[in-house]
């Protein structure tokens, strides 16, 4: 089964993670959504991953960024950013998440992760992957 990746489609065996680009994403959160929500453009032109046409996610409008034409069908945290989402594609029970206090055997034990970049827009502790690092918290928004 194809998967969609910043390069692509792409095999199993890695995580994928999509959403804001300040948090290191390559493909906008849009694409996933527009999966998940039997909409044929962009990865899923012609129903070309979501094949059934099959509707995962049934969302309001307005609950979706209407700004520009770019920005359209983005899920937007209240700060604007888009929230982004990582899902365990490896099956190795851990869903890799991009912060460094979250790695290797700390990453988060879940199949799907979901987190925003915060009122800051930057990933972790004002732009360095952390989402705690002493007595220092994140303003980030994280779901597990």
């Amino acid at each position: 089964m194809p998967r969609l990746d910043g390069e692509g489609l792409v095999e199993a065996g890695e995580d994928i993670a999509v959403g804001d680009p300040r948090a290191g994403m390559k493909l906008s959160n849009r694409d996933l959504f527009d999966i998940l929500q039997a909409i044929e453009r962009g990865v899923n032109t012609d129903a070309s991953i979501n094949t059934r046409r099959v509707v995962f996610l049934q969302g309001q409008n307005t609950s979706r960024s209407l700004a520009t034409d770019a920005s359209a069908g983005e899920f937007l945290d209240p700060w604007g950013s888009q929230y982004c989402v990582a899902m365990d594609y490896s099956g190795d029970l851990r869903t890799k998440v991009g912060y460094l206090d979250f790695a290797n055997d700390k990453a988060p034990k879940v199949r799907a992760a979901a987190f925003s970049v915060g009122p800051d827009g930057k990933l972790g502790l004002s732009g360095n992957p952390f989402s705690k690092k002493g007595d220092r918290v994140s303003d980030d928004v994280l779901s597990w």
